[in-house]
């Protein structure tokens, strides 16, 4: 019995020592191809996450080796029952060098940036017990790659595909009001008795693959109230997908979402003329007055075929994580190689006075150079680069003299020689000798010392906790409307807590703001 009972007692040990998944017994991972856990668990795990990482319940750690080294780690969570807390440890094990983040149930993906160490341990807790499935993979060299220019000559179409015109200086367009087409001036009738309104807009790219991507909409509110696309989402005219229409204030946005995923507009390569793309919206007139009656159009190319020159990450993704070490591949999109055309109902001329291709940022000796490319311009007046703090609240950097008028590709560039810390936004405005002016999408550029945060317990229902990597951030609360919403704060060291008392169940952002510059927001889930 004795020697029965000592046997059962070793096999119960051994067996629990097996599943104390921790710093003496991590699971082994080698990057890469990636690697797909299924039905893996933290029940029968042992708390021991060095602080200040850890979230009290059961962990499991993962060893991942990349013999190559790594700049980042990516983390594919899937079908995870319960909300949990991603850790990746860098150096030794237990080192208490990590970066953390929270996560609700469900599927996750998560970047991690690191220091092209051969030897990473990623904690995966929770405070109860769960499954999920993982995968990890990450990036693990370069490979310079050529891509030769195959965007072809995509434009606004001025022959004879709209009849009949709109006006006769821009003959890439048609508006019609409850079914009949109109000239400018337009007459819309009976005033303020809601109608539709369609805008037809001409494209064509005879020699290559670029297509329209995005189109946008600016109505001037004298003119039109209670404007409504009509429908919000409808089918792509020449790719398979969907047009996604989405409001922001007197703007409407329409987005192509390709079935393929891959980034494509709605246009197949194939060279064409007359791609015709018909957008409606139900409105009340308010005017009949050219001024008051202007819509601004904006159409985004989805860049494809651009040129690219460049070292590209190698590596590999984790399942669910598509795309994730951010390459173009031969042929694909280019970030800020779009092509972007506008006009309005009531401006002079044609479209706007330029065709931006590029427009991007990069840190160069902690100063940020800001570059943009124009492959022709029409009575252009100047450039104006402004610069924000949050994306929100702009102030002018520089203003650049433009050409006028020429039909070649310029390349412009200026230096930031003042970033702010952590994070700055830049945008690039252009304007014409008549005073109409553009803005480009604007581009984001980290500098300075890293912002690690972390906020736990996401859903959280009584208190929310701030972990910070110093002691001078200060925290903003908004609901969904983006109002602030004030919460009692304790703070202990580098750690805030928030008294969630007063709030009601929903979603919130919390706003960091790092050193009196950086902004950096992420979203909070209530639960009572």
């Amino acid at each position: 019995m004795k020697l029965a009972l000592c046997l059962f007692s070793l096999l119960l040990s051994i067996a629990t020592s097996s599943a104390q998944t921790n710093c003496s017994n991590p699971k082994v991972i080698n990057l890469c191809p990636a690697v797909h856990l299924i039905g893996e668990t933290n029940a029968g795990m042992i708390d021991d996450v060095t602080m200040p990482c850890n979230l009290p319940g059961e962990d499991v750690l993962y060893q991942i080796n990349a013999p190559n080294g790594a700049g980042h780690i990516y983390v594919s969570i899937l079908n995870a029952t319960g909300d949990l807390e991603c850790t990746l440890e860098q150096g030794s094990c237990g080192s208490g060098n990590c970066s953390a983040q929270f996560l609700v149930a469900g599927s996750s993906n998560i970047n991690f940036t690191v220091a092209n160490a051969t030897q990473y341990f990623l904690w995966i807790n929770a405070a109860t017990s769960i499954t999920y499935d993982i995968s990890i993979g990450g990036d693990t060299g370069t490979a310079i790659i050529n891509v030769p220019n195959t965007k072809g000559n995509l434009q606004l179409d001025s022959s004879v595909c709209a009849v009949p015109v709109f006006n006769p200086s821009k003959p890439f367009f048609q508006v019609a009001y409850n079914g009949v087409y109109k000239t400018l001036p337009m007459t819309l009738s009976p005033l303020f008795v809601a109608g539709t309104l369609c805008v037809t807009t001409y494209f064509k790219n005879t020699t290559g693959v670029e297509g329209i991507k995005q189109f946008e909409f600016d109505f001037n509110p004298a003119g039109f109230a209670s404007v409504t696309p009509l429908p919000a989402t409808f089918p792509g005219f020449y790719n398979a997908g969907n047009w996604q229409a989405t409001q922001n204030g007197t703007k409407w946005k329409f987005v192509f979402a390709d079935a393929a995923n891959v980034g494509r507009g709605d246009f197949t390569g194939l060279p064409n003329t007359c791609l015709r793309y018909v957008f409606c919206f139900t409105v009340t007139p308010l005017s009949n007055l050219p001024s008051q009656t202007n819509v601004n159009v904006t159409a985004t190319s989805d860049g494809f075929g651009s040129q690219y020159n460049a070292a590209v990450n190698m590596g590999c993704c984790p399942v669910g994580f598509l795309n994730c070490l951010n390459n173009s591949g031969a042929g694909g999109p280019v970030a800020g190689a779009a092509s972007a055309f506008g006009f309005g109902f009531d401006d002079p001329g044609g479209a706007l006075p330029i065709v931006l291709t590029y427009f991007d940022a990069e840190v160069v000796s902690n100063k940020v150079l800001i570059k943009w490319v124009v492959n022709s311009q029409t009575n252009n007046d100047y450039f104006t680069i402004e610069k924000s703090k949050d994306n929100r609240e702009w102030r002018q950097l520089e203003i650049i003299d433009g050409a006028g008028t020429v039909n070649v590709p310029i390349t412009y560039q200026i230096k930031d020689n003042n970033p702010f810390n952590n994070v700055s936004y830049y945008r690039l405005k252009q304007t014409d000798f008549n005073g109409d002016f553009a803005y480009s999408p604007s581009v984001k550029i980290f500098i300075g010392e890293e912002d690690r945060w972390v906020v736990y317990p996401n859903p959280a229902s009584e208190y929310l906790y701030v972990l910070a990597n110093d002691y001078s951030s200060t925290y903003h609360f908004y609901n969904v409307s983006g109002t602030e919403v004030q919460l009692k704060q304790t703070v202990t060291g580098n750690v805030v807590k928030f008294d969630l008392a007063d709030l009601r169940s929903g979603f919130y952002f919390i706003e960091r703001r790092y050193k009196g510059e950086g902004v950096s927001r992420t979203k909070v889930i209530v639960r009572r």
